[in-house]
């Protein structure tokens, strides 16, 4: 069992809008009106922080906020797509960031090569270092990525990246329950940037993420009528409206505001939308889905049973 206790984030200091001029020049036409029909219209930008801050950042905003103190937490997660980790732990930024944040007694690790589906993975960690560690209280997986090259800045034209931090506290029981987590690589994708160094749409996109679904929800024994939200990565909208239309779900329980919010903050997007919809004030089943290149694909259910967790609050304007 694995139960969210709270979450946290930390977005760039710099908040930029799509109708900046700099992307009006970047951009053709057809370009700029495809990234809107997805959804995107602003992102953040950490000029001067680091990712040791924006981290630090994060797991205290988390923490400020939950019911476990940082003496109950015994694992630290650090997941990341960028190449933040030059080093082995315990030299790597991870065990910098448990200094920091008076976590240094934690058990310490790292996940990467799974893009932007690594905060899934980091879930999917602690629920078997929760079986393996019972007298564990608590666990955090903490999410930073900073674009290092401003040429993907842009998604190509399915979205645009921001930089940030999230932290999710997690415990072996809560009344915010994972009751399914299911990962997976789609085999049918062998690259998702080409020769050109653009982002391209893989034709399979929609199916992988409509069966990723099912897998889900037939693990659980949940069915999709049950849903009372759906969290999805905030990258692609388009694509997202025609996966809830296969699976016959309303679009009003699909999650949409952080597409143009607070853009696609790699693997810090679940625990963003998680605090900025409310999720763990709703009782019901909640969805909560992410891919990423190189065919990287997870989804988790969460059951929340009573109202517990974080108030609902807005994507900050610096």
């Amino acid at each position: 069992m694995l139960g969210l206790n709270e979450v946290g984030f930390e977005l760039g200091a710099r908040k930029f809008f799509l109708s900046d001029s700099s992307f009006i020049n970047s951009v053709d036409a057809q370009g700029l009106d495809t990234l809107h029909k997805n959804g995107a219209q602003s992102f953040y930008v950490a000029d001067s922080e680091s990712n040791l801050e924006l981290g630090i950042n994060a797991i205290e905003s988390a923490l400020k906020r939950s019911t476990l103190e940082n003496r109950q937490i015994n694992a630290l997660i650090l997941c990341h797509t960028s190449p933040i980790n030059t080093l082995p732990v315990p030299y790597s930024l991870v065990s910098e960031l448990a200094q920091k944040t008076s976590l240094s007694h934690c058990f310490v690790t790292t996940i990467t090569q799974q893009q932007c589906v690594s905060s899934l993975y980091g879930l999917k960690l602690a629920t078997g270092l929760f079986k393996t560690h019972p007298h564990w209280e608590g666990a955090i997986i903490c999410c930073i990525d900073k674009i290092l090259n401003e040429e993907y800045r842009l998604i190509g034209d399915a979205g645009v990246h921001s930089d940030a931090a999230s932290a999710i506290v997690v415990e072996p029981e809560s009344p915010a329950t994972v009751v399914a987590i299911e990962t997976m690589t789609n085999s049918h994708i062998a690259k998702s940037i080409h020769a050109s160094d653009l982002f391209i749409n893989d034709p399979h996109y929609v199916w992988a993420l409509v069966s990723l679904i099912r897998k889900t929800l037939k693990k659980s024994g949940v069915k999709a009528d049950q849903l009372q939200s759906v969290l999805p990565h905030n990258v692609n909208l388009a694509v997202w409206k025609q996966v809830m239309m296969s699976l016959k779900l309303s679009e009003t329980i699909l999650f949409k505001e952080n597409f143009s919010q607070s853009g696609h903050a790699f693997g810090s997007d679940t625990a963003i939308n998680i605090a900025t919809s409310g999720m763990l004030k709703k009782s019901g089943y909640h969805l909560i889905v992410s891919c990423g290149i190189g065919g990287c694909y997870g989804a988790i259910l969460v059951e929340n049973k009573t109202d517990y967790g974080v108030q609902r609050f807005a994507v900050p304007d610096p």
